[in-house]
């Protein structure tokens, strides 16, 4: 099972304060031999709604390395789970730094555009999450 990321546990904060109950840390995805591992699974307290949460950051020297790691690692999983049959939608949890950092600038819009990714920005000192897209 792999490391939690930087913000984890702050991410599942803000969601808890959003109404959203953690209903599983890990999500394993077995493709072939393979372990895949999506960090969060919440479902909503009142809406009864299920989602996947792949926590990331982008903030080390090489940004552009982050996003393209990033954004594939979040393909590979949205692939792995409609391989799957799982109709269950797959956000990409950012930071407000990296929200304002790459993931604004023209190759970060792109790259959320063109793959559809969804977004939960959440501000991890306060750990509270400030915008969802879509």
């Amino acid at each position: 099972m792999p490391a939690k990321d930087r913000y984890h546990d702050r991410l599942k904060n803000a969601l808890v304060k959003n109404q959203w109950l953690i209903t599983d840390e890990q999500v394993k995805l077995k493709i072939g031999d393979r372990r895949l591992w999506i960090d969060l699974e919440a479902e909503h307290r009142t809406e009864r709604t299920l989602i996947l949460v792949e926590v990331k950051e982008m903030v080390s020297a090489s940004q552009v390395d982050d996003l393209a790691n990033s954004v594939g690692q979040y393909l590979m999983y949205r692939v792995a789970l409609e391989n799957k049959n799982i109709h269950i939608p797959l956000y990409m949890a950012v930071s407000t730094i990296t929200f304002r950092g790459i993931l604004a600038e023209e190759i970060g819009q792109l790259m959320i555009d063109r793959f559809s990714i969804s977004l939960i920005v959440f501000d991890p000192e306060s750990e509270v999450i400030t915008e969802w897209r879509p």
